[in-house]
């Protein structure tokens, strides 16, 4: 070993090495209490382990041991503790400790022969562990000397080992090959630690003069720091004014608003307060020591500090870019430099204000502005505004074509020199009397425009005032009232020409009254006559009515009557004849009785009251039960109880005629009707369905006509009258009659009655 030198003169390298052992021991002893613990703590909890594996007499013989030993170790480690070794002692205390040692190791690996759990292989593996888990233990407690490790853990790691070689079955072979493995790796770390833990003892030694010497040299500190004492007590009072000054700098420069910074002379940042972090969007840590004319980017930043740590104050306005996330912020700074006594530049400062809100603003302003302006100029009247002095401050497009002039050439200059000095004049005069007596002004003047020509306008002034209420100007707005004008003029022609022409139409117009009236007159004669005529009429058909019936059923009787008693004395010829007499007899009598009913359903006055519509329907139905069950027909109506109010008889003639119908045109394929009902709104909605041969799309719309029949209908009597007799009935109580089509056959007939009709109704 080298030969260690130090301020106190030098040691050989047997005295090195005798102290770098007395150190050793000094830590196996000091760390041996941790390793006895563990020893006995681990040897518990193996007999707890294998109280039911292990014969428990050998389990108490092994842990009574385990005790002993670790007893007589912890004996020898308190002795050594006791006493203050010396250097010809070491042999003696290290041969101790290796003794312990390897009798502790001997004990605890007893357990891998006389402990072996062969019967569970759990067990064997939970042995395994825990040996070389305390081998594992022991590089850390005792690798400080590298021979006290291997003859600690050769002990504890051999035995079972062997055991595990010896049973030979695979998994034991594999757990043994594994333990050699650990026991390795253990070796090369205790190995490492050792080394380790040397030159942390040797650098210990070598530093041990050097540590006298600095206790040395903090005696004479003691000394020296009495005898400032004095002079430190002479400046108390200036250091509190001086603290009280650095305080009162402090509050002002933690708590401003700005950003604060200082350099030294050469630009490195020495201070840094926290509202320059927050506008910088980094820590101050960061930024301490940088020197910003070293990192900025900013050329003309760095300019300015330059200038500044060159004795110039500077000014600095832009977008400074963060470290940190690269955003950029709009600053503000002012850079001031500090100088010392001698007059030289000692560094800077710099106050920096984040202008993100006052750029916000202003553009806000700018766009505001922008479009208020856009505004202005894209309204066709001409707009233009002064301040209290006369002099133009802003106008329009429309203000700029009106005078052929750019606004360069108006802004800033009075009217004096953009219009003549006729109109300038009275411009001018109609000014001071509005800014003398502040508020509106309107009238009518003229203007000569760019292309010479003069116009009337009229000019609608008026004051505005700044913020704090004080007069700022007035503006004005002109509206060209040249065509209107002309156009009066033209009006008054007009009107004088119109005059002339409502004079002579008053006379056309009083005799065109007269003719009107006369024809007025004449007109209701013809009417009244129209109603007489209509009058007579209608006693005519009921005349003829009246007088068709009696000879048609005295037709119809003798026909029947001749057909009934005469008809085998009658040839083939006869009795076609007799035939046709009688049904032409039968068609004109019910044709007669179909007229009586629809002059019935239109003349007549209806009478409204309750109606129980399911007593109608039964009465419907027995008076057709026979046709319904002779063609084997279904009939289907509603189950709830239905009450309206409308006239009892229409209503019965209603559901009578439109299932006299169904039954009439349903054809061979006819095999069920059906009744239906529900509410839509004000109306009761009604229907009546089949399933017969159906009717056409053209003829729906034309069925509910005086005599009109679908081409469905030919070679069935009819009269053309059932349908329509069923119309005029629903409009007569406020409701209306339709018909729809099913998609393949059958028709669907809808009658709907106002829920709102009157207790009575002509």
């Amino acid at each position: 070993m080298k030969e260690t030198r130090t301020r106190g003169g030098s040691l050989s390298s047997t005295q090195e090495a005798a102290q770098l052992r007395l150190e050793q021991v000094k830590l196996l002893y000091a760390q041996a209490p941790a390793g006895l613990i563990a020893t006995a703590v681990n040897s518990l909890i193996l007999a707890a382990v294998f109280w039911r594996v292990i014969s428990p007499w050998k389990l108490v013989i092994w842990v009574f041991f385990i005790f002993a030993v670790t007893l007589l170790f912890s004996y020898l480690v308190k002795q050594y503790r006791k006493t203050t070794p010396e250097t010809s002692e070491i042999q003696r205390w290290t041969a101790l400790f290796i003794a312990g040692l390897f009798a502790s190791g001997i004990v605890l690996g007893s357990a891998g022969i006389f402990l072996f759990p062969g019967q569970s292989l759990p067990h064997e593996v939970f042995l395994a562990f825990l040996l070389g888990g305390m081998v594992a233990g022991a590089t850390g407690t005792h690798s400080v000397m590298l021979e006290g490790f291997l003859v600690y853990s050769l002990p504890v790691i051999a035995p079972i080992t062997v055991r595990l070689l010896h049973r030979g079955t695979d998994i034991e072979l594999a757990m043994a090959g594994l333990l050699v493995i650990f026991y390795a790796i253990m070796i090369n770390t205790a190995y490492y630690v050792h080394k380790t833990t040397l030159k942390s003892l040797c650098l210990r030694l070598e530093n041990r003069d050097l540590v006298s010497h600095l206790m040395e040299l903090k005696s004479q500190a003691e000394k020296a720091v009495e005898t400032l004492k004095d002079q430190i007590a002479e400046r108390k009072s200036i250091e509190k004014a001086l603290r009280e000054s650095e305080e009162k700098y402090r509050m002002i420069f933690e708590n401003s608003p700005l950003g604060i910074v200082h350099f030294e002379r050469d630009g490195t940042v020495t201070a840094y307060n926290e509202s320059l972090a927050k506008i910088s969007g980094s820590t101050r840590e960061e930024f301490i020591g940088l020197n910003p004319l070293n990192y900025l980017q900013d050329e003309e930043m760095k300019s300015a500090i330059a200038a500044c740590l060159a004795g110039e104050q500077t000014h600095y306005e832009g977008l400074y870019r963060s470290r940190r996330t690269g955003t950029l912020t709009p600053v503000k700074a002012d850079f001031s430099p500090i100088f010392g006594e001698d007059g030289s530049v000692a560094g800077g400062t710099g106050i920096i204000q984040d202008i993100s809100e006052q750029k916000k603003a202003e553009k806000e302003l700018g766009d505001q502005l922008h479009f208020l302006q856009t505004l202005i100029d894209t309204i066709p009247n001409p707009i233009f505004y002064k301040d209290v002095s006369g002099f133009y401050v802003g106008c329009n497009k429309a203000f700029e074509t009106r005078l052929g002039l750019h606004k360069d050439q108006i802004v800033g200059k009075s009217v004096y020199e953009v219009l003549p000095k006729s109109l300038a004049d009275e411009y001018h005069r109609l000014d001071l009397a509005l800014f003398s007596n502040p508020g509106e002004q309107v009238y009518e003047t003229s203007l000569v425009y760019a292309d010479g020509t003069r116009h009337d306008i009229i000019l609608n002034k008026a004051t505005y005032t700044n913020v704090d209420g004080t007069l700022a100007g007035l503006v004005g707005v002109s509206v060209d009232i040249t065509a209107r004008k002309q156009g009066e003029q033209a009006l008054r022609r007009a009107h004088d020409e119109l005059e002339i022409r409502v004079r002579e139409r008053t006379h056309e117009l009083a005799a065109a009254v007269e003719d009107l009236q006369n024809e007025i007159a004449e007109r209701k004669k013809a009417e009244e006559a129209l109603r007489l005529s209509s009058e007579k009429l209608k006693l005519f058909a009921y005349s003829v009515i009246h007088d068709l019936k009696s000879p048609a059923v005295g037709i119809y009787g003798v026909a029947n009557l001749l057909h009934k008693h005469y008809k085998d004395l009658l040839d083939e010829k006869g009795r076609m004849y007799c035939e046709q007499i009688l049904k032409a007899s039968e068609h004109v009598a019910t044709l007669v009785e179909q007229i009586n009913f629809y002059v019935a359903a239109k003349e007549a006055q209806i009478v409204i009251e309750k109606i129980n519509v399911n007593e109608i329907l039964r009465m419907v139905h027995d008076e057709f039960s026979a046709q319904l069950s002779l063609r084997q027909l279904d009939w289907y109506d509603f189950d709830v109880p239905v009450r309206i109010k409308g006239d009892r008889l229409s209503i019965h003639r209603v559901f009578r005629n439109l299932v006299d119908n169904a039954l009439k045109y349903g054809g061979e394929q006819l095999s069920e009707i059906r009744i239906g009902y529900e509410e839509r709104g004000d109306f009761h909605v009604f229907s009546v369905s089949d399933n017969g041969v159906g009717i056409t799309r053209e003829g729906s719309e034309k069925i509910f006509k005086l005599f009109e029949r679908d081409r469905t209908a030919r070679g069935i009597s009819g009269t053309g009258l059932g349908l329509a007799i069923v119309k005029e009935i629903a409009e007569r109580h406020g409701g209306d009659v339709w018909v729809e089509p099913g998609s393949e056959r059958g028709t669907t007939f809808y009658i709907s009655i106002s829920n709102q009709i009157g207790s009575s109704r002509p």
